[in-house]
């Protein structure tokens, strides 16, 4: 007989194949691919294209933004585990808050200036006691 864990793993997996059509596809690749990718200076775009990479700084710019990409979709690929289909979207990143930032800055600008003015006038104050 099937456990509670059992189908719930099936439900989540039944719901991850609905989510993630054929048009969504994620591939691993491995770093030895990678490497045999760059040795071979061929670099495969889609599942038929195939183009042809000129020098070494472009093996080595392809090769570090297809690592970028692996990690990325590693990390998608833990959170997916995770959370679940909704763990392939990116987590949403911190706003600021503007208005808070927007008044800090004219407040430290505003008490720089009186600072400013406070130390011209204590200088002017010691030249003209020197005098």
């Amino acid at each position: 007989m099937a456990t509670s864990t059992d189908l719930d793993s099936e439900k989540r997996r039944k719901m991850q194949n609905l989510l993630l059509n054929d048009e969504i596809c994620v591939l691993y690749h491995t770093k030895k691919e990678i490497k045999k990718k760059e040795e071979e200076e061929v670099v495969f775009i889609g599942e038929n294209k195939i183009e042809k990479v000129k020098g070494e700084e472009e093996v080595l710019l392809r090769g570090m933004a297809t690592q970028a990409l692996l990690r990325e979709a590693n990390r998608s690929a833990l959170r997916a585990k995770e959370y679940g289909p909704q763990g392939w979207l990116k987590p949403r990143a911190l706003t600021t808050n503007k208005r808070f930032l927007a008044r800090t800055l004219q407040s430290v600008e505003l008490d720089r200036k009186e600072f400013e003015q406070k130390r011209k006038m204590l200088a002017e104050k010691r030249r003209a006691a020197e005098r």
